[in-house]
């Protein structure tokens, strides 16, 4: 799997943080549409709840899928 993480920052307290994953997808699953879109689908499903989180300071990191 590949990571890509951006850190943005705007001042001393202001920052945004980028995380894109692009994992390879499995061989039994090329040309086929519907297999890819499910599993695809649980692994969204998976990582969303590791990468929700909320700092010390209260702010909630937002999750956005562009699957």
């Amino acid at each position: 799997m590949k990571l890509i993480l951006t850190v943005f920052t705007y001042g001393p307290d202001q920052r945004r943080t980028e995380i894109e994953l692009r994992p390879a997808t499995p061989e039994s699953t090329l040309g086929d549409l519907p297999r890819v879109s499910g599993w695809l689908d649980k692994l969204a499903l998976t990582m969303a709840t590791d990468l929700s989180s909320r700092t010390s300071g209260g702010a909630k990191y937002a999750v956005r899928s562009l699957l």
